[in-house]
């Protein structure tokens, strides 16, 4: 579960080839296109929309954690 307001999208940390897009609170309707675009660019390797990092698997792990310094 996204911690927050901010869709959670990519690796997820210690398993291997998993990949989550989830999370977000009314932002991500209209922003799921370019969501999806992003992961489709990690799993090609191909070059795709900046995510911030507050976006990321790792960052919502870390922040439920209590290991980040962002509130």
């Amino acid at each position: 579960r996204a911690i927050g307001r901010d869709p959670m999208l990519g690796p997820v940390p210690g398993a291997p080839g998993v990949l989550a897009m989830a999370g977000g609170f009314k932002i991500s309707f209209g922003i799921a296109h370019r969501m999806a675009d992003a992961l489709v660019a990690l799993i090609t390797r191909a070059e795709g929309p900046e995510v911030p990092e507050s976006f990321s698997v790792a960052w919502h792990a870390a922040k439920a954690a209590g290991k980040t310094s962002d509130s």
